[in-house]
């Protein structure tokens, strides 16, 4: 086998035990070796693919019954937001991709500085 696959396997092991013990970590040891092996046009899809894989497998599963509807939820919008990126980003200009994403993360901020009724709770984080 040789060097560079070994280091990235190894890599991609270590990233997903720490994520399953401690619940972050996968992307921090993984995606560096997969950056530079694998470049990152092919590095960014496999390190989303795999760390969605780890999450949903480590995820506990009390959490899953607990909260069917939210995440039935959540997926079915996930779903179609990719079905909206893939309609509409072909047609956009890089600027407006980077202006339209300074703006959603302005929103993000600032909807987190604002009281807000906490309608989730901690049980739904607890993975």
């Amino acid at each position: 086998m040789p060097a560079d696959l070994l280091i990235l396997l190894l890599a991609i092991v270590t990233g997903a035990a720490i994520q399953v013990g401690v619940g972050i970590g996968f992307s921090i040891v993984a995606a560096p070796v997969m950056m530079v092996l694998l470049g990152t046009t092919t590095a960014v899809p496999v390190l989303l693919m795999l760390n969605t894989l780890v999450s949903l497998v480590a995820s506990d599963k009390r959490v899953w019954l607990k909260n069917k509807a939210l995440i039935r939820n959540a997926v079915i919008g996930c779903c179609a937001g990719i079905a909206l990126g893939l309609l509409i980003y072909p047609y956009l200009s890089e600027r407006m991709v980077l202006l339209l994403t300074g703006v959603l993360l302005l929103v993000g901020v600032a909807t987190s500085l604002l009281p807000q009724e906490n309608r989730v709770g901690p049980r739904g984080f607890q993975a």
